[in-house]
């Protein structure tokens, strides 16, 4: 079977079940550094269910006219536009765009505004979608800040999900390490039930200034069971970012092992309604 590097605690793997990839949600994020032709092409195009595209660069009203060509793709498309930035040389810094097949069934996050016939986040730093499965809904999240891990992103991630009592899987650029993010965020993380994971026998997703593992995915405890696979994709039409993929069940009779139901014992049948059953 698959196997999935778990890192909260950084040293434990866990054992996953055979999947032939039928009833699994399949999702990619990528750090596109900028959102361009090829950029556009290559998510577009990927034979995924869910895909999210961060460090766009687009403007609000850019990010709305991009929406309108991504649907025209076939997606459903959502956005957070990028963040004035002078000190960066495109004027801007992160930028959102999310993708949804339209054969999933979703909607956008309940704090979502609709402006220029597009829906966007009001949260800084992230976007999302929440994904009806079969036996539980997921909130698909993505997030990019380009100055390492970020609390505002972490309050907005508590305000979308409950603090966590609706299950997410959280996709991101976080721009800290493994190491680093749970060091920070390790009370955060028990509140939220969540861990880290990133893909096996991976080591760098960006691959300059001597690489780092900087891309990986935060979840919630009770959708682990459900991953069937992460992976890095590294043949992508931008750099230096892998894109990953991972895929989640979205059976819960998919499982290898679970909870039988127990048996219930018939009800005792009266004697005065034994004598209506026989009459």
């Amino acid at each position: 079977g698959a196997t999935l590097q778990q890192t909260t605690n950084r040293t434990t793997d866990v054992a996953l079940g055979d999947f032939n990839g039928d009833g699994a949600l399949d999702i990619v994020f990528a750090n596109v550094t900028y959102w361009s032709s090829k950029a556009e092409s290559w998510m577009t195009h990927q034979d995924t269910d869910i895909w999210i595209a961060a460090e766009t660069h687009k403007t609000k009203v850019d990010s709305a006219h991009e929406c309108g060509v991504i649907r025209n793709r076939g997606w459903n498309p959502n956005y957070r536009q990028a963040e004035p930035a002078d000190d960066n040389p495109k004027g801007t810094q992160g930028g959102l765009l999310m993708g949804t097949a339209k054969h999933i069934v979703s909607a956008p996050l309940i704090t979502d505004k609709r402006q220029h016939n597009e829906w966007h986040s009001i949260f800084p730093h992230l976007i999302g979608r929440n994904i009806a499965t079969i036996g539980h809904d997921i909130l698909v999240l993505g997030s990019y800040w380009r100055n390492g891990i970020c609390d505002d992103m972490l309050n907005s991630v508590s305000k979308a999900t409950n603090n966590g009592k609706r299950p997410f899987c959280l996709h991101g650029d976080f721009n800290a390490t493994v190491t680093e993010f749970t060091d920070h965020a390790s009370e955060w993380l028990e509140l939220h039930k969540a861990k880290v994971i990133v893909p096996p026998d991976v080591t760098a997703t960006v691959h300059c200034r001597g690489g780092r593992l900087i891309d990986y995915v935060i979840i919630s405890e009770s959708l682990i069971p459900l991953v069937a696979s992460l992976t890095a994709i590294a043949e992508v039409t931008f750099k230096p970012h892998d894109a990953i993929r991972i895929q989640i069940r979205t059976n819960t009779a998919q499982l290898q092992h679970w909870v039988p139901i127990k048996s219930r014992p018939l009800p005792e049948i009266k004697e005065e309604d034994k004598k209506e059953i026989t009459q």
